[in-house]
């Protein structure tokens, strides 16, 4: 029997370059694989556009070869489009053919930053162009919701800086107390570098505990004669070490002259500050001296507790001319009185002042009511005015003469304050203890100065002497 046989046929697709060739044998309606395309080197400036055969018809790796082809490559000119990253270092660096389109790379991406291409990416080619990637800071706000309180300006910072709390706002019977993160005010915010994110804080508030210290009078007198008062409308003694008086000058938000104070202000009392070189109707008894009187009626002064705003005279920042002057009230060559009605101070700093409000005028250089203050409803017992020395020393009680041993208090309480008391003797007639040893007869009489150190919470406020005659032994003829 005879049998047909047969064999695929295969064609020659022969590469030329114009200076070699090479060949690859392709079976009947094949392709040749983009791998079997030779590798070749374009004129300087041109870049291989295709493979073809014919009339410049394109070979590629999807066409199916019927015969033997001969193939050749056709150049065009490029140019080379490269991209860097904002480093400098290549991203992507191609020959495109020119009037092609340029497909540019991903433009990186990063938190905190926006990235852009240094200029406009052309639609296609036409020129050798290198184009880098710029890096730019992205900038954040922080809002804030005073809740309440006076306004609070937003705030930009670029993403990781160090940001800062704005200045506290204010609000009338209420005490700051920070910002947070919620409008509950539960997680309070730290402040720290920017996040990438647009932030929004809220103020917290506490009601406030009470009154609080506030000016009471004013002198902007002739010449030196210059004097500041500051009330304490509680019901209690104050510890004065918290707070400090600030004179600001001629419209400045900078603070210009400070003035911390010490001691204590007794319920009900006034604290005088007078200028040093005052006359001497404004020298009262008990006033201190400093150069934050050292004031003109364009000076605008701010009374601080812990660092809180609670009473101001003027406007913070802003420069009224000679004075403030509402109504007849004027900051300038005159003597201001608080009103009776005022409770509390003014702690909006900031805000328009007119004197006529809270303050009543007297001529220039008025000095009779320095050294006490009015207040309607001031509730602070029968005497208001007396010291806590008086006060303490009216709970003490020991006698003139003694021949038996003293009963010494170790404390005694004044409204919500425990004062501790510490004893001590000039003569041992008489024991830090309170135990009496009477003298011998021939050394007569001992008169025994007996020593109270008054403490506040450790602190020593002040001594009280009391005088006890412990009379000699009889005598022993």
């Amino acid at each position: 029997d005879l049998h047909a046989a047969w064999s695929v046929i295969t064609y020659t697709v022969t590469f030329d370059n114009g200076s070699e060739t090479s060949d690859v044998e392709v079976e009947i309606s094949a392709t040749v694989p983009e791998e079997d395309f030779p590798t070749v080197t374009a004129p300087e400036g041109q870049t291989l556009l295709y493979w073809y055969y014919g009339a410049e018809i394109e070979f590629a790796s999807d066409t199916i070869v019927n015969s033997d082809l001969t193939v050749y490559p056709l150049f065009a000119d490029a140019a080379e489009i490269t991209f860097l990253d904002h480093l400098g270092e290549t991203l992507e660096s191609d020959l495109v053919v020119v009037g092609m389109p340029i497909d540019a790379p991903e433009l990186p991406s990063e938190d905190g930053y926006t990235y852009a291409w240094d200029q406009t990416v052309p639609d296609v080619a036409s020129t050798d162009l290198t184009i880098q990637a710029v890096r730019t800071v992205n900038t954040y706000t922080i809002s804030f919701d005073s809740q309440g309180g006076s306004a609070v300006d937003s705030l930009d910072f670029d993403f990781g800086q160090d940001t800062s709390a704005p200045t506290d706002p204010v609000r009338d019977g209420y005490v700051f107390d920070g910002w947070f993160e919620d409008a509950e005010a539960t997680t309070p915010h730290v402040f720290g570098s920017m996040p990438s994110e647009d932030l929004t804080l809220y103020a917290g508030w506490s009601e406030s505990s009470g009154f609080d210290l506030f000016f009471s009078e004013y002198i902007e007198g002739g010449s030196d004669n210059k004097a500041l008062e500051i009330y304490n409308p509680t019901t209690e003694q104050v510890d004065l070490t918290p707070y400090v008086v600030e004179l600001y000058s001629n419209g400045s938000s900078s603070v210009g002259t400070t003035l911390d104070l010490t001691g204590t202000l007794a319920s009900g009392a006034v604290l005088v500050i007078v200028n040093s070189q005052a006359s001497q109707a404004f020298q009262i008894e008990g006033a201190i001296t400093s150069g934050v009187t050292n004031l003109n009626g364009n000076d605008a002064l701010v009374l601080r507790n812990d660092g809180e705003i609670i009473d101001s005279i003027g406007q913070l920042g802003v420069d009224p001319g000679s004075s403030w002057s509402v109504n007849d009230v004027s900051t300038a060559n005159m003597t201001l009185v608080r009103k009776a009605s005022v409770e509390q101070g003014r702690t909006d700093a900031t805000s328009e002042f007119d004197p006529s409000i809270e303050w009543i005028a007297y001529p220039q250089d008025t000095s009779e009511y320095l050294g006490s203050h009015d207040m309607d409803s001031f509730d602070g017992g029968d005497n208001p005015e007396q010291s806590i020395e008086d006060l303490v020393s009216a709970e003490i009680e020991l006698p003139e003469e003694t021949e038996t041993d003293l009963t010494l208090p170790a404390s005694v309480t004044i409204g919500d304050d425990t004062y501790d008391i510490a004893w001590s003797s000039n003569d041992p007639a008489i024991s830090d203890s309170g135990i009496v040893t009477r003298p011998e007869f021939a050394d007569g009489d001992a008169s025994v100065t007996m020593t109270a150190t008054v403490s506040l919470d450790g602190t020593e406020q002040f001594s009280l002497d009391y005088v006890v005659l412990v009379p000699a032994l009889p005598d022993p003829s």
